[in-house]
């Protein structure tokens, strides 16, 4: 693609790619784009290990989709120098490695002046940013981010699972200089910060989020924008809205509604923590808000309102949040929800009220002026919760407050402007539904349909007929093939089933994992007591369930067997075990009476006898002779080498000796116990088993 030049188009044929490493280089000119598409937008699929990287100037990437596979380099990296390039119209959907630990991001952006819009990012499901703004190049930032669709991304284990992320720590002190405007975000939950900004003087506007459990995040770097987003939870938990560090942000226009979420998930939370002067990019911690403008925002039942003094206890230094502005917010509670809420260790100080309304039984921590206990006489209309004609909030906002020049909605405001994020009048600005975001072609009837296997443990699925992606209403059958050692368990996702192979019916994308499972196998194990072995038949000592193993109790020369104990009882020999469970059998031989009279004439020795019964609960005998007299001690261990007990310590003679050993404070589990006696020492292993 080296050679295409300024106005050349180049067109992918419908149908599937696959590992298709896309480097996407050239020079076009303003006016004069070289354009890489689908030859029928959303007709193109790249799976498999495929990603585009796009390295040059006014560079246009239209229609594709990226699904399925993954990449360890993400899917679509706009390179470090590259500027005016954009990605419209594509799809980056379920591009998940078979280890959700596996972190990678999907969408880079770099260089500057570079656009990402009307594009669909859904179902990341594996540690890693959805799209991330890096500030590499020269110069970098200044990219749009607009009318995408934001779609699917669960809860994650932990940090590193947002959805938009504006740099990071080390470039907190720069400017990006970005919008992200008018993108939906639809149950984004990846972790708390669903957009994170860590850099200086970005926009995020008219974006609408639903359902997503986290919040839009000023996490570092300072003076940015949030204006005329709204905030739907509908009840769902943990669902929040914007959370506030550092300085110099306004926050105006803004509307949230039936949020679950409370402290630094309210509503609107303003973080305590260090001063700006003590931050050094990089280096961690939260700075606290100060000098932030809140102003003309509406909070609609909500679990919290407005949380001042939010903190994180691993911060190193936390000082309250200051100088901050709340002006002619609306603030109305159905419920005890708390309007306003001052931490008990950290409260906001030096604030400036003025203007605002407050209603509900609760309107919290509120001042003693800046604010009137009113109703604001609001309207759901179009799915939010508008002013009316009556409303003691017309006309009734103070200050001057230059920046607010329309509503959350795209009404002008007049000199004499409204309380809250909506002036009287409906306008243009209505929140997004998903139709007003995303690719041209996301809803066309016969786009293909994509089908993505994700396989769990070992092995391979064949797909008949092959290829993954499929006219609508194929049927397409599905052959799990486990690899050498495993079994093949079931099906999940779209398709959940133990049938091997089985099919599914392409009516819509799917997502279907194979699990592939180990063998279960019972172990068997045998303790012996005394001398002599076990045969088991058949042999090996691990089993499929079901198996009847046949053993057999062989005594050494002079021994008897005496019988079986454990997951065993009685002294038939030999004898049928089922193994339907993990198992341990206990063989008892003892010494044979008609050969103990020749022992008598032996001189006396230094041994350490296996303790009977083991296992054993609670007690049991340990048994020694000693060839000489010495200073003796018998020590028990446990597995850590921990001395549990000393039963014997003391000077004895030469002569066989009984200890009855009480482990009735000891817990379940493998202990050693272990004969020093003079320059002699012996250990041997008993298992307490309750």
């Amino acid at each position: 693609m080296t050679n295409a030049q300024p106005g050349d188009t180049l067109t992918m044929t419908a149908g599937t790619w696959t590992d298709q490493q896309i480097y996407f280089n050239g020079s076009g000119a303003e006016g004069d784009t070289i354009l890489l598409r689908a030859e029928i937008p959303g007709y193109v699929v790249l799976n498999g290990s495929s990603r585009i990287s796009i390295n040059g100037s006014y560079l246009k990437v239209d229609g594709l989709r990226i699904t399925g596979g993954y990449h360890l380099q993400g899917a679509i990296d706009i390179e470090s120098g590259s500027h005016h390039c954009r990605v419209t119209n594509t799809e980056v959907s379920e591009f998940n490695p078979p280890d959700a630990a596996t972190r990678y991001h999907w969408i880079n952006l770099k260089g500057s002046h570079n656009r990402l819009d009307n594009c669909f990012i859904s179902g990341m499901r594996h540690s890693g940013v959805s799209v991330l703004v890096t500030l590499t190049g020269n110069p970098y930032g200044y990219h749009r981010i607009d009318h995408n669709y934001f779609a699917d991304k669960p809860v994650g284990d932990g940090n590193g699972y947002e959805s938009l992320k504006v740099a990071a720590g080390a470039y907190s002190d720069l400017e990006g200089n970005i919008i992200a405007e008018y993108n939906y975000f639809y149950r984004c939950s990846g972790e708390i910060e669903i957009i994170s900004n860590k850099c200086l003087n970005n926009i995020y506007r008219y974006n609408t989020f639903v359902e997503c459990q986290g919040t839009l995040t000023l996490r570092q770097g300072t003076n940015c924008v949030v204006e005329g987003n709204y905030f739907f939870g509908n009840g769902v938990a943990l669902t929040g809205g914007i959370r506030i560090t550092h300085r110099g942000h306004k926050i105006y226009n803004n509307y949230f509604q039936d949020l679950t979420g409370d402290g630094q998930r309210s509503a609107i939370a303003l973080y305590a923590g260090m001063d700006d002067k003590d931050y050094v990019p990089d280096d961690g911690g939260h700075v606290r808000a100060d000098s932030i403008l809140i102003a003309h925002n509406t909070i609609v039942n909500c679990a919290e309102g407005i949380y001042s003094g939010a903190w994180d206890a691993d911060d190193p230094i936390i000082l309250p949040p200051k100088d901050n502005t709340l002006a002619n917010n609306i603030v109305t509670m159905n419920n005890n929800a708390m309007g306003y809420k001052r931490d008990a260790l950290y409260p906001g100080v030096n604030e400036f009220w003025e203007g605002n309304m407050f209603n509900g039984p609760n309107p919290g921590d509120v001042p003693d002026s800046g604010y009137v206990a009113d109703d604001p006489e609001l309207i759901l209309k179009d799915g939010w919760y508008q002013i009316t004609g009556s409303s003691p909030a017309l006309d009734a906002s103070s200050g001057d407050y230059k920046m607010v020049i329309e509503d959350i909605d795209g009404i002008q405001r007049d000199q004499f402007k409204d309380i809250g994020a909506d002036e009287l009048g409906s306008g243009p600005r209505q929140p997004l539904d998903p139709e007003d975001v995303g690719p041209a072609w996301l809803d066309d009837p016969d786009l293909p349909l994509v089908l993505n296997i994700n396989i769990s443990g070992s092995g391979e699925v064949l797909t008949d007929p092959a290829g993954g992606v499929y006219k609508k209403g194929t049927g397409v059958k599905l052959t799990a093939i486990p690899a050498e050692g495993y079994l093949f368990s079931r099906w999940e996702g779209d398709l959940n089933s133990p049938a091997n192979p089985d099919s599914v019916q392409m009516d819509a994308n799917k997502q279907v994992t194979a699990v592939f499972t180990l063998p279960v196998l019972h172990t068997l194990n045998t303790w012996l007591t005394g001398s002599g072995r076990v045969e088991l038949d058949p042999a090996g000592g691990k089993y499929s369930p079901g198996t009847n193993v046949v053993i057999r109790a062989v005594p050494d020369s002079g021994w008897i067997f005496q019988g079986w104990s454990g997951s065993l009882a009685g002294s038939d020999n030999p004898e049928t075990l089922l193994m339907d469970e993990n198992k341990l059998v206990v063989v008892t031989f003892v010494r044979d009476p008609s050969s103990i009279a020749s022992d008598h004439f032996l001189p006396m020795r230094f041994d350490l006898k296996q303790n009977y019964p083991n296992p054993f609960n609670p007690v049991t005998t340990i048994s020694f002779s000693l060839e000489a007299a010495a200073s003796t001690r018998l020590t028990i261990y446990d597995a850590l080498g921990n001395i549990v007990a000393e039963p014997v310590n003391d000077y004895l003679k030469t002569g066989e000796y009984q200890i009855n050993f009480n482990a009735v404070y000891l817990a379940s589990g493998v202990y050693f116990y272990q004969l020093i006696s003079g320059a002699k020492r012996a250990i041997r292993k008993m298992v307490v088993m309750r």
